[in-house]
């Protein structure tokens, strides 16, 4: 069911680039692109947009992976951490189905804020780095959405790792399933 699949930095603008490919190929041109801090925005910044923003979300797993996998991941084989990742999805997906995934915070600044509103037809694109639970994705949707109740919204994600999160998004690169290491992982 899941598999690992690892984009280098010399190989992560090329993913994105036929990401943005696969969406303006659909026909949908969008005005305003929005990239969910911190793997959506490394994303958002190699796809070409007129209007380019941020938004950051932090989910309280993040905090916690954050906090101990990078001291031990850096030091185990590649089969050993292909193996921890396909366990951590499998887990968290677990997890989800017995309760609730949980989003701590978001922030629309003011800027992003104002910029939103002085478009509210706009055709916006919001993008991540990876859906998992599909909490993080929904309520960045949710919160625009509930700003620009006009506007047309899509999503894109390089990858979405299980079968059945909160929201599918519209576009993704990899198939279902795939776990995909990012040039910024502890392990890459």
């Amino acid at each position: 069911m899941n598999r690992v699949v690892t984009i280098s930095e010399s190989q992560f603008p090329e993913a994105c680039r036929k990401l943005a490919e696969d969406v303006i190929r659909s026909g949908f041109e969008f005005d305003i692109l929005v990239g969910i801090a911190s793997g959506g925005w490394y994303v958002a910044r190699h796809m070409p947009a007129p209007v380019r923003l941020s938004v950051t979300l932090r989910r309280a797993s993040t905090a916690t992976k954050k906090k101990i996998l990078p001291s031990l991941l850096k030091y185990l084989p590649r089969p050993v951490c292909d193996m921890l990742r396909i366990a951590e999805s499998r887990f968290y997906g677990l997890l989800s189905h017995l309760r609730k995934p949980h989003v701590s915070s978001i922030d629309l600044s003011d800027e992003v804020l104002d910029t939103l509103r002085s478009r509210p037809d706009a055709r916006i694109l919001i993008v991540d780095d990876a859906v998992d639970s599909g909490s993080t994705l929904l309520t960045v949707r949710e919160s625009i959405a509930g700003e620009l109740p006009k506007a047309e919204i899509r999503t894109a994600v390089i990858t979405q790792t299980r079968r059945d999160p909160l929201i599918r998004p519209d576009y993704k690169l990899f198939p279902t399933g795939t776990i995909v290491r990012f040039p910024w992982a502890p392990d890459a």
